[in-house]
């Protein structure tokens, strides 16, 4: 599953600063706080490759998940 949120980011310069966001659009691929991948723009092609490695990502941990439920290491 892939949440999606909008910011305002008139209104969030802690996550703008963070993010460090300099375009709008910003696209943020987000995994355990860690930032798997990220681009600004309006380039579809771009956005489906960043879901494509977000469910790679979340395949792969649930192959983990799913060995590590078997006994498996």
């Amino acid at each position: 599953y892939f949440n999606f949120y909008k910011i305002d980011i008139d209104d969030n310069d802690e996550i703008v600063e963070s993010f460090k966001i300099s375009g709008v659009p910003t696209f943020i691929l987000l995994y355990n706080n860690e930032i798997l991948n990220e681009f600004s723009g309006c380039d579809i092609l771009k956005f489906k490759d960043m879901l494509l490695i977000g469910k790679n990502k979340y395949k792969d941990i649930t192959t983990i998940k799913s060995n590590t439920v078997n006994g498996d290491k």
